[in-house]
This record gives C-alpha cells, sequence and structure tokens, in this order.
C-alpha cells in the first residue's frame, strides 16, 4: 500500500488496472491491500515485459514490412562505423553492414558482400541476418538463386517459418527433403537464436 501511495501520493479510493480489470483501491484490511499490490506489482511487471515483447514486434514488423533491409548508413563516416564494429565480430554490425552493401548507403552497392556480413552475422545467430540470407538465396541476390539453400536457411529461425512455408508450396518434396537435409548441415556451423 505505501508503494502505491508512494508512486500515486494518494490513499484516497483510486481507479488502477489489475490483474482482473479496473480496481478501486484503497484502504481497507491489510490483508486486502496487500493482495491488492501483489496483483499490482503483477500487472506492472506483466506490462513491462508485454512493452518489450510489443517494442520487438513492432520493430521486427517494421523490418519485415520494409524489406527487412533499413539502416542508419547514410554517410561513409557512418559506413565506416558499421564496417569497425563488423570486423571486430559484432554480429548487429554485420547485419547493419549488410544492409550498407545490399542498398549502395555510405558504400558503393554490392549485394555479394551484403551476402558476405549476412552470412558472418546469421552464423552468429543473428535472426535478421538469417531471413536476410535465405531471402539472398530465394531471390539470387548475391549469390545464385536457390531455392533449397533457402529453404534450409528459413529452418534455422523460427521467426522465418512464414517465408520458408510460402517457400516450401513452390518447391517439389525432393527439393523439401533436400532442404530439410541440409538445415541438419547448417546446424553445426551456425549458432542458436539471438
Amino acid at each position: 500500500m505505501r508503494a502505491f501511495e508512494h508512486l500515486h501520493g494518494s490513499s484516497e479510493s483510486v481507479g488502477v488496472p489489475s490483474c482482473s480489470g479496473a480496481i478501486t483501491f484503497q484502504r481497507e484490511s491489510s490483508a486486502l491491500a496487500k493482495n491488492h499490490q501483489a496483483c499490482l506489482d503483477i500487472f506492472f511487471g506483466y506490462n513491462k515485459i508485454m512493452k518489450t515483447l510489443k517494442l520487438w514486434f513492432l520493430t521486427y514488423t517494421l523490418f519485415m514490412l520494409v524489406g527487412v533491409c533499413t539502416s542508419n548508413c547514410r554517410t561513409v563516416e557512418e559506413f565506416e562505423m558499421y564496417k569497425a564494429a563488423a570486423e571486430q565480430g559484432d554480429a548487429k554490425n554485420q547485419y547493419f553492414l549488410a544492409i550498407c552493401y545490399k542498398h549502395g548507403e555510405g558504400v558503393t552497392k554490392d549485394e555479394v558482400e551484403a551476402v558476405k556480413w549476412w552470412r558472418k552475422s546469421a552464423k552468429q545467430g543473428f535472426a535478421f541476418s538469417i531471413y536476410c540470407l535465405g531471402v539472398s538465396y530465394q531471390n539470387g541476390e548475391g549469390v545464385a538463386k536457390d531455392v533449397v539453400e533457402a529453404y534450409a536457411i528459413f529452418n534455422l529461425d523460427s521467426g522465418s517459418s512464414e517465408e520458408r512455408d510460402k517457400l516450401a508450396k513452390r518447391m517439389s518434396p525432393a527439393q523439401i527433403a533436400a532442404g530439410k537435409k541440409r538445415t541438419i548441415e547448417l546446424k553445426k556451423s551456425y549458432k542458436s537464436i539471438q
């Protein structure tokens, strides 16, 4: 109860969200106040987790809507920052460096180089890079078109399952079987998803 009063500056009746909807929080008995506080603690803890998940989901959705490939790599200086961190092995910066190469942001466009950096990042388990690498093989961008390899790469990340399933509709049963076999091989050199 004191924590609620401290945060909200009042011990008057106040409508606040709870585990099961809006409640009126007022001084009743010590046991009831403890139940309400426990419920609020659960709500606010849950709310924090949901905000984090919503932020991740919105970010992921934004990446999907814009083709997964956007970055702040607008200048040569920004490109050089991504490159320096990528060369040190940072998976996230390897991903962004690949985007710079893919779109020619801060550097001459080079899809082969983009695939190289997505592969390095994907091998470290960076999910966005796994998706981009799969798309590269699926569309033949920076590498020879290879739907079996694309299918196998999409299999590495459950977040890419929708793209994998769409691709599978255009594949023969033999290609799908080969893709599944290739996934097993790839898992030996790719870390768990981050």
